[in-house]
């Protein structure tokens, strides 16, 4: 898939894939989220970003680079009671900043204190490159 490829591209080896959707779920997400999105989840429900321990040599999960489809459906009813529209978000940055994908599969950046999106890239694809 050309997000994993870029994902790998851009963490090198920190990143780790989950399990993918199962067919129900990934049918539901289908329906729920811009199809790029469903079709990383069907992949992987979510990718983790890892770092290595420099004292123990333990790779650890430090953040979700792409939310799992459950923390999705969560954080984009939060977005959408707070915010209305109609984006989906899949992402954050850590700092209480969401990432979200239109239906148009246009991906913005909403800073948790500030009303206005900003335009991040053309697609989810582009966002990862």
């Amino acid at each position: 898939m050309d997000i994993i490829d870029a994902v790998r591209n851009r963490y090198a080896e920190d990143f780790l894939l989950r399990e993918p959707l199962d067919e129900e779920r990934y049918e539901k997400a289908k329906t729920l989220f811009p199809a790029e999105l469903a079709e990383l989840l069907h992949e992987s429900d979510g990718i983790e970003e890892t770092m290595v321990i420099p004292k123990t040599g333990e790779r650890v999960s430090v953040y979700f680079i792409v939310y799992t489809f459950d923390e999705i459906i969560s954080e984009t009813e939060t977005y959408r009671a707070d915010h209305g529209g109609d984006g989906v978000v899949f992402s954050g940055n850590g700092a209480g900043g969401k990432y979200v994908i239109k239906p148009d599969g246009k991906v913005y950046f909403r800073e948790y204190y500030d009303e206005e999106e900003e335009f991040c890239a053309g697609s989810l694809l582009e966002f990862f490159r």
